[in-house]
């Protein structure tokens, strides 16, 4: 609150849990986040290694009915069946990651039909070796195709980035802004599916005592942030000497 009124730096908070540590642990998770979460807390999410989501309906229906977005980590190490799970099981709002989608035509003409938002995290997807390398990284396919990509450092500490260092990345790759003052994270948050305008952003609460719910504008995961980019980028490649 303090950085919002004094820095207008606007967060908000995505709690996951581990998939590979079972349908417990998201409960546990979900019922701390209930109980003691800010209201800047707005989505919920699974992580961890990529074990199949769909025991996990009950967990994030639950969480959808209190307000929450469903933001799940899908595609990162799997291919497009656990998108798929993510989609029809959990009610994904966005995707994480999700650069395994692209071997799955019908899946990709779902994302792109429906602008379902997919967070990629280029350093992180080269750290995790879910690429091999910059010149394999599916970026520039998913911009060429209308995806709506967003940009994210997935969790700084642990892959030494942040957003400005993604979006350098994302350079290396051939993606730019697709004209100069392209629009800002507020203009792509109301682009998302289910965003509220900047004056609205705060306002929806649910009959919880004590607590609220906003809609969600960013993702993350725990207690990292961030997200946010333009999803108006061409991806002219880069010289095959670039790197």
């Amino acid at each position: 609150m303090q950085a919002e009124s004094e820095h207008d730096i606007t967060i908000r908070w995505v709690p996951d849990f581990p998939g590979d540590f079972g349908v417990a642990a998201g409960e546990a998770t979900l019922e701390a986040v209930l109980a003691c979460g800010p209201a800047s807390v707005v989505g919920f999410s699974v992580g961890g290694l990529e074990v199949d989501r769909e025991p996990f309906s009950g967990i994030v229906t639950r969480a959808r009915a209190e307000g929450l977005r469903s933001l799940p980590h899908a595609g990162e190490t799997g291919g497009p069946d656990r998108v798929w799970s993510a989609i029809r099981a959990l009610g994904a709002d966005r995707i994480g990651h999700g650069v395994g989608s692209m071997s799955d035509l019908a899946l990709v003409d779902y994302l792109r039909e429906h602008q379902l938002p997919v967070d990629v995290s280029p350093t992180s997807n080269l750290c995790t070796r879910s690429v091999p390398g910059l010149e394999e990284h599916p970026l520039p396919r998913m911009l060429e195709l209308g995806l709506l990509v967003t940009l994210n450092s997935d969790d700084p500490p642990m892959f030494g980035t942040d957003l400005t260092g993604e979006y350098r990345t994302a350079g290396r790759m051939g993606a730019r802004p697709s004209r100069p003052g392209g629009p800002g994270p507020q203009r792509c948050a109301r682009q998302l599916p289910g965003a509220e305008s900047e004056g609205q952003v705060g306002r929806r609460h649910r009959q919880h005592p004590g607590t609220a719910r906003s809609d969600f504008g960013a993702r993350r995961q725990a207690v990292t942030v961030q997200l946010l980019c333009p999803p108006q980028w061409t991806s002219a490649r880069p010289p095959a000497t670039r790197r």
